[in-house]
This record gives C-alpha cells, structure tokens and sequence, in this order.
C-alpha cells in the first residue's frame, strides 16, 4: 500500500491547485454564446454629453468556475467607457469549457458599440452575431 505522509499530502494537493491551466482562444461568437450571465456596459453620461461614439473592445479570460478574472479594455473611444466596458465584463460569467476531459480558461475579445440616436441619446449595442449553420445541411 503506498501512503504518503501529511507534508507529502500537502505538498502534493498544493502542485495540483496550482498546476497552470490550459488556455484556449476563442471567437467572439463562441465567447458570448458560453456567457450564462452577461452586463452590457453604461453609456457614461459625460460621453453622451461629449458626443462620444465609436467601438470599445474589451479581452477577458474566465477560470474553470466560469469567472472573469482578466480583464483589459484593448480600445475605448474615451476613458469613461473605457472604465464602463471595463466594470461590466468583469461581472460577466460563463459555462465552463472542457478541451479533451480537460477543464480551461478561455480567453477572447467582446466588442461594444457605443452609438447616438437621432436625439443624441446614447446606447450601447452588440455586434450583430451571425446566425448559427445547421449542423447537417439537406442538399
């Protein structure tokens, strides 16, 4: 029988919770398709008032338990919704995903489009996601 003594089982479970994780790199589609929880970002109201519109864009990586745990904002057309993007997808969650029986982080890039109505009321909005292909087209 092969026993291990405490330091050695302590020692053991500590290399294993720390073992890095693979990361996988997914499309944006794939990405909001595996959110369970998603925070659209506020449009700042000193941006709405400053005319500010234009394209935020925002790389996060989430753990094994679905949670963002990186997250930078790569471009923002002013800081506020820089700091806006950036508030929002940390409170984002996600399914966990396996890679061969293997649980890992994922990482990939959300995009944000910050707009103005006729009215000067800002909005925020979603790229527009292609429809998904049927998994056995019929010819």
């Amino acid at each position: 029988m092969f026993l291990l003594s405490v330091a050695q089982q302590l020692c053991f479970i500590m290399l294993v919770s720390f073992a890095p994780q693979k990361t996988i790199r997914v499309a944006e589609v794939s990405l909001r398709r595996a959110a369970t929880r998603i925070v659209m970002p506020v449009f700042p109201k000193a941006s709405e008032a400053n005319r500010v519109t234009g394209v935020a864009v925002a790389q996060i990586e989430f753990n094994a338990q679905g949670e963002v745990d990186r997250a930078e904002v790569l471009e923002a057309p002013d800081e506020q919704v820089k700091l806006s993007v950036a508030e929002a997808v940390k409170q984002w969650r996600f399914q966990p995903q396996q890679f061969d029986n293997e649980t890992v982080r994922i990482r990939g890039k959300l995009t944000f489009y910050f707009v103005l109505d006729e009215r000067g009321r800002g909005r925020v909005e979603n790229p527009k996601q292609p429809k998904p292909r049927p998994k056995n087209p019929k010819q």
